[in-house]
């Protein structure tokens, strides 16, 4: 999670941690696309206005790395959801969650996007070649 407000980056983590997630917190944008070539998280909850850097700017540079293409990038603001949501396709964030949401609503769809991920990675079934006698 990247957010440079301190109290959301607090309370959005403890919101995921305590739902079973392992959170690892970054409060500035700088130095956030190698950090995730070493972490390789599964997600990423970006705040959009941050100093240096914005969200869809690192986005952007996140999506431009065959080694990251694979992580679930949401963008997480304050903006309105419509604003949002466009400038989540425009950048190429996978979504987007709004701040305003509870916490709750916020683990909720954190966990969705991580069912989709692990569902993408799941093999079909295979059929035997040959049915049996």
């Amino acid at each position: 999670m990247v957010d440079d407000n301190l109290t959301i980056l607090k309370a959005a983590s403890l919101a995921l941690t305590e739902a079973g997630y392992v959170v690892t917190t970054r409060d500035q944008a700088v130095g956030t696309t190698v950090a995730l070539m070493r972490e390789r998280p599964d997600v990423v909850l970006l705040d959009v206005n941050m100093p240096l850097l914005e969200g869809d700017e690192l986005v952007r540079s996140i999506r431009k790395r065959e080694i990251l293409r694979d992580i679930v990038v949401l963008l997480y603001s304050a903006k309105p959801s419509l604003e949002l949501q466009q400038l989540a396709h425009d950048c190429g964030a996978d979504g987007f969650v709004p701040k305003s949401v509870p916490m709750s609503e916020l683990v909720e769809e954190v966990t969705q996007w991580m069912d989709k991920k692990n569902r993408r990675h799941l093999h079909p079934k295979t059929r035997p070649l040959h049915d049996a006698p």
